[in-house]
């Protein structure tokens, strides 16, 4: 479409033209599945950006056949300056759920984009609470999709410390989802921190190390991996916890 491909003059007669609904009907009012808005930002393009919510600035509220706004689609493709300039346009869209439960931030952090979370974080310093539909902050999400540079941005940003080993709804803390989608970076991010408690224990009774042994030992790849989480489980109470976490590094690295 014109919006996509950032043809401007073509999007102005577009929406000069009757054939383009101009109201509130046109919120929920998708070409294959996506809205004028929505094709504008996966363009990238501001200047046609602009001249879509000017027209009509309710199409700010438009979300896509997956029920992801603006917003979200932005934060979700690395657009920058569209999440900024969105932001500033309609900055109660941080809060705005997607039809999986996932808010702009989460998207954010699911893609590893940092940078987008400072932006919301600068801008509505709360956002870092919201939680999706599983009970999950941004560090799990990022644990689970295996973005190693947003779980280091959280372990040094004192405000985000108390998000570290924070329980979903199943009890499983970030430790405990890296380790069942098996993400070994983030596992030695996370091993070597201090404040990360290892003895936590999920709704099942697991620790991240039971975890481990469950999801993992039985796969030969990593059945070496396995037994030394199997000797790190006793790290709280071991005098040389060190080598055996040394000892589960190594492992990894060997993989």
């Amino acid at each position: 479409m014109a919006a996509e491909a950032g043809w401007a003059d073509l999007v102005k007669l577009m929406m000069g033209n009757k054939l383009v609904a101009i109201g509130s009907d046109y919120v929920n009012d998708r070409i294959n599945g996506k809205s004028l808005v929505h094709d504008a930002i996966t363009g990238k393009s501001i200047e046609v950006l602009d001249i879509v919510l000017s027209k009509n600035s309710i199409l700010i509220h438009s979300i896509d056949k997956e029920g992801t706004s603006p917003l979200s689609h932005a934060a979700s493709i690395g657009y920058y300056n569209g999440v900024s300039y969105l932001l500033d346009k309609f900055i109660q869209g941080t809060y705005q759920r997607n039809q999986n439960g996932l808010f702009p931030i989460h998207m954010a952090a699911s893609r590893g984009h940092v940078e987008f979370i400072q932006e919301f974080l600068r801008r509505c310093p709360d956002s870092s609470k919201l939680l999706n539909k599983q009970g999950q902050n941004i560090v799990h999400m990022a644990a689970k999709n295996g973005k190693d540079n947003v779980i280091k941005y959280v372990l040094k940003t004192p405000e985000l410390e108390k998000f570290i080993n924070e329980r979903d709804e199943k009890g499983n803390t970030p430790l405990h989802l890296v380790t069942m989608h098996w993400r070994p970076k983030i596992v030695n991010s996370l091993m070597w921190d201090k404040r990360v408690q290892l003895e936590l224990v999920n709704d099942a009774g697991l620790t991240a190390l039971d975890v481990a042994e469950k999801y993992i030992g039985a796969a030969p790849p990593f059945r070496k991996v396995s037994q030394s989480l199997a000797a790190t489980k006793a790290l709280p109470r071991r005098r040389h916890g060190n080598s055996a976490k040394q000892q589960l590094l190594q492992s990894i690295s060997d993989l």
